[in-house]
Parts: C-alpha cells; structure tokens; sequence
C-alpha cells in the first residue's frame, strides 16, 4: 500500500531532477583552446602506462604466484 503511493511518487522526482540537470561545458562548435601534439602523446603515454602497469608486474611476479623463485 506504501509502495504503491511512494514508487510513482519517487519516479516523478527522479525524472524531474533528470529534467533540471544541465550540461553547461558541452558545446558543439569547435574547441576553443588548442591541445598540441606533445600534450596529447604525453597523456596518451600515460594512460597507456597506467592500464598495461598492473599486467605487466603480474606476468614479472609469475613465479612467486606459483610458490617457486
């Protein structure tokens, strides 16, 4: 009985807050300060660097894993 009183309650909340929200940064035209070449492959390197660390000391540390060294 709560629940049914609450839920369509709290969807129409929910969706009103959705409604509301606004995305002021996003725009559509082109962007307005130029990132160079160096910045991207900088960043670039560091997400690469940042995904593939883990991996690569998982397959450096195998042999402990395994009990042996």
């Amino acid at each position: 009985m709560i629940a049914n009183a609450t839920v369509p309650r709290l969807a129409s909340v929910a969706a009103q807050a959705l409604q509301r929200r606004t995305y002021f940064s996003v725009t559509s035209s082109l962007p307005q300060v130029r990132v160079s070449l160096a910045e991207k492959a900088v960043h670039g390197l560091a997400i690469f660097g940042g995904v593939i660390a883990y991996p690569i000391w998982v397959i450096a540390h195998v042999r402990e894993y395994k009990g042996g060294n």
